[in-house]
């Protein structure tokens, strides 16, 4: 609705602010099921909280103590990200999910961003949980400004920020263990050209 630009006339209504009005309390409603639904999929175990103005919805199987890490962890990410490059932030709620280790995972990931249910679930603070949630960031910002970005962007920049540290609100990138990983490859002639 913001940006159709056949909606242009229509966004110079007053109507308009008032249907605008009513995304907060249509996503605050989002969240509490998404939290409802949550507490039903984990159940006692876990701890849960909701941030409507980072937009997350938390669920996860640590104490108190990390439960708070991952809240702040995020916020800062959060801001450190849109004062860098994604200006428009999450429209929507994301569900964050810190599984416990008795919650199974598909393979051998650490973490992963399913971006047409909008749910993060990482099982540490750190690299993977940095990864992925450049991912929402990234997807959100994507989806509002109304473009599509290939895979090879979407990675590039959930690797750029995976290994680097919040400072204030400025994100300092540093080396991704990856970046050993291709000097190998590139040494032993084992790396795909770019072509």
């Amino acid at each position: 609705l913001e940006r159709d630009p056949d909606l242009v006339a229509a966004r110079a209504l007053p109507e308009f602010a008032e249907i605008a009005a009513l995304n907060e309390p249509a996503q605050r409603r989002r969240a509490a099921t998404l939290l409802t639904a949550l507490r039903r999929r984990f159940g006692e175990g876990y701890r849960y909280g909701q941030d409507d103005d980072l937009r997350l919805v938390f669920a996860a199987g640590v104490d108190s103590g990390a439960m708070d890490l991952v809240r702040a962890h995020l916020g800062a990410l959060a801001r450190a990200q849109r004062k860098a490059l994604f200006r428009r932030g999450l429209e929507q709620h994301v569900a964050v999910i810190v599984p416990d280790e008795r919650t199974p995972m598909p393979g051998p990931l650490g973490g992963f961003y399913a971006s047409a249910q909008r749910v993060l679930v990482s099982r540490t603070v750190g690299r993977e949980m940095n990864h992925e949630f450049t991912h929402a960031m990234h997807i959100a910002d994507m989806e509002a400004r109304g473009q599509k970005h290939p895979p090879w962007i979407l990675e590039g920049f959930a690797v750029l920020f995976e290994a680097a540290h919040v400072d204030g609100d400025l994100y300092l990138p540093e080396h991704s263990l990856r970046l050993n990983a291709l000097q190998a490859a590139l040494r032993r002639n084992r790396a795909l050209p770019f072509e």
